[in-house]
């Protein structure tokens, strides 16, 4: 007859076999989840066409068009976006619903006032981090942020 593990043994065991089995349902080894429509968005930029607050056409400094595109580098995913003055970027989570940004940086040109204030007020909505759909054959994006909706168009 032989004689039973200790109990340390007999519960560290699973636990770590489980960690080695990548993938299997109830396992504690987990792996960010694939969003397919998220995977559309990597290595292309979008040009804005529509921007609406409170239902209503927002209008941009004149001559100006928001510019965002999505960059996958080696060590992290990035969003870029202009607005015809400063450059900014952040890195990237996208989940499910929502684009997740850190914290951004940007270029400090002296622009017009009315191009700095369209700056701050682009760099707050996507610090609010907005919610995203992708449609019509992945060529249209939308962002929504509170009663702010920006429509793009893909350039790629």
């Amino acid at each position: 007859m032989r004689a039973p593990l200790p109990r340390r043994l007999s519960v560290t065991i699973p636990i770590g076999i489980l960690l080695l089995v990548p993938g299997v349902p109830g396992t504690i080894a987990t792996a960010e989840p694939t969003f397919p429509k998220a995977e559309r968005l990597w290595n292309r930029s979008f040009v804005s066409t529509q921007v609406t607050e409170d239902r209503e056409p927002k209008r941009l400094v004149p001559g100006t068009r928001l510019g965002v595109s999505f960059v996958r580098e080696r060590r992290h995913d990035v969003i870029r976006w202009s607005l015809a003055c400063n450059f900014y970027g952040a890195e990237l989570t996208i989940t499910r619903k929502r684009f997740l940004l850190e914290e951004h940086a940007g270029t400090d040109m002296g622009c017009s006032r009315d191009r700095m204030r369209q700056d701050r007020w682009i760099s707050n909505f996507f610090e609010a981090n907005p919610e995203w759909k992708l449609r019509r054959h992945h060529r249209v994006l939308t962002l929504t942020s509170g009663e702010t909706v920006i429509r793009f168009r893909g350039e790629n």
